[in-house]
């Protein structure tokens, strides 16, 4: 851990840096574990947008830690939500635009590809809407689901598919 002095007020001021990003994790955790009470499985409307947005946004699947030397940040409640991308597409039946979420949790060990994005894409969370709110809110139910046990067929889907690629590509596991 390394210290900072600065000055604050007219006095010196003596900090650990880990200390102050344990707080700051400590406080962030806190403001999500106080957002996922409020939040029930018919929590996902469009009069809730803006606590399920808050919720979703901060919640602790999705923070990222940053390494930099022998310092670690994360970024946490503070971000927007890059670890999901929203994008319109025409729907193929309709011809309607619609929106498409698609994002997935936090790779903890990113070292073999440091350039690359640290967010898999968990195909189970894919969703869409007819409006951008109704995407978001159908990704953060999903969320919602499967961190309660609730989304097993559409993980029993993703695996499938996995299984089938990694058969197909010759990279089947032992």
């Amino acid at each position: 851990m390394s210290d900072d002095f600065f000055w604050a007020k007219h006095q010196l001021i003596f900090r650990h840096h880990g200390d102050y990003n344990v707080k700051n994790l400590e406080n962030e955790y806190q403001e999500w574990k106080n957002l996922d009470k409020k939040v029930k499985e018919d929590s996902f409307t469009h009069e809730n947008f803006l606590l399920i947005y808050e919720w979703l946004r901060t919640h602790p699947n999705f923070w990222k830690e940053n390494v930099h030397g022998n310092r670690v940040f994360w970024e946490t409640a503070h971000m927007n939500l890059n670890f999901m991308d929203i994008y319109p597409t025409s729907s193929e039946t309709s011809g309607k635009i619609e929106w498409w979420a698609e994002g997935g949790y936090h790779v903890l060990d990113d070292t073999d590809v440091p350039y690359a994005t640290t967010y898999y894409h968990d195909i189970a969370l894919d969703c869409g809407g007819n409006t951008y709110e109704q995407a978001v809110l159908n990704f953060a139910k999903n969320v919602w689901l499967q961190t309660h046990g609730m989304l097993k067929d559409k993980e029993a889907r993703r695996d499938a598919i996995f299984e089938r690629w990694a058969k197909d590509s010759g990279c089947e596991s032992d």
